[in-house]
């Protein structure tokens, strides 16, 4: 059928994105999204649309792919799809600096996430957390975030491992090393943050504290030619 074959070219423009093919993903994804919208599946369309905006993410165009998830913002779609618009919409205010509006972005996500019950969104949700709270100062919940996260990935993997559908890991497995590779980056990030904020700053004036003294001078000798 003609959903089955729009399936089946997002699930070719996912693995494109996730092979950095991003101009060959992009151009498939809008041809999907227009095929979706004139057969009238608006959950197809919701899902071409969430990926393309991943795609454009990637691209670093966020305003295009904030431009390409409005629609879902006035409809009603599955809650695993508007799970992973929330992740893309809480990445793109974030990029615009609108980082209450991008930690409310993610919340909201971890908690449909949370619903679902699905170990691969719950540690993109996380991941998502973590790179939002980093830029607050969060370190200990960004590190709270950064282990559920993990944990999340390993359970996910493990099922995709199981699965009868993708034997030896199968292809899923590799976004599931992003994620992961993403969580660690974040965690030594969040590392080398709390090590700038340890310790505390003395000041001229605190016990112990005194102004630098010069204890020995070297004055210059010139020749009488000088």
């Amino acid at each position: 059928s003609a959903e089955c074959q729009v399936l089946a070219g997002l699930l070719e423009a996912a693995c494109w994105t996730d092979d950095l093919r991003l101009g060959d993903a992009e151009g498939a994804l809008r041809t999907l999204v227009a095929s979706s919208a004139t057969l009238g599946n608006e959950a197809l369309e919701h899902q071409c649309r969430v990926a393309l905006a991943r795609s454009l993410c990637w691209h670093a165009r966020g305003r295009e792919a904030g431009e390409i998830l409005a629609p879902l913002e006035s409809s009603s779609p599955e809650p695993s799809i508007w799970c992973g618009a929330l992740v893309l919409r809480s990445r793109i205010l974030r990029e615009d600096r609108d980082l209450a509006a991008s930690l409310r972005a993610a919340r909201d996500a971890l908690a449909l996430a949370e619903q679902i019950a699905d170990p691969c969104l719950l540690a993109r949700t996380h991941r998502e957390l973590a790179d939002t709270l980093r830029p607050l100062g969060e370190i200990e919940q960004v590190r709270a975030h950064v282990q559920q996260g993990i944990e999340a990935a390993r359970q996910a993997g493990n099922a995709v491992r199981s699965s009868k559908t993708a034997p030896h890991g199968g292809p899923m497995i590799h976004p599931l090393n992003r994620v992961v590779a993403g969580l660690a980056i974040v965690a030594a990030l969040s590392v080398s943050a709390a090590g700038f904020q340890e310790g505390p700053v003395y000041q001229v004036g605190d016990p112990g504290v005194t102004d630098p003294k010069v204890i020995k001078e070297v004055r210059p000798q010139y020749s009488p030619e000088a």
